[in-house]
């Protein structure tokens, strides 16, 4: 098993290393936002979506920026689920209920 982080602040050549061939290895690809809609990588067979996002917000009282942990909108569930199986069939695991989807807001809303 290749386990490989993949994420936007992660040098060039370490980010490669999600669409190297790994034979004879499971290769988990742990990612953040950047590989929901900016990446494809062949033989993604199952994406695993927790339903949340995190979100740089910037606090304009305090003058601080934190990052906040959100549900995502059914647009961000859509696209995540549209990961797996771009280049051969594949399925999504949501780690949260129908209902719970159908409660999520249709887009993701700007926080401030």
């Amino acid at each position: 098993m290749k386990v490989i982080q993949l994420f936007s602040a992660l040098p060039p050549e370490m980010q490669r290393l999600a669409f190297q061939p790994f034979p004879g290895e499971r290769k988990i690809i742990l990612a953040t936002n950047i590989a929901e809609t900016a990446i494809t990588i062949d033989g993604i067979v199952y994406v695993v979506d927790s339903g949340f996002v995190k979100i740089k917000l910037f606090d304009s009282r305090k003058g601080i920026e934190s990052l906040a942990v959100l549900p995502i909108s059914k647009a961000s569930a859509i696209q995540r689920a549209g990961r797996a199986g771009r280049t051969c069939k594949g399925k999504c695991y949501r780690l949260y209920t129908k209902n719970a989807f159908t409660k999520l807001e249709e887009f993701n809303v700007p926080v401030n």
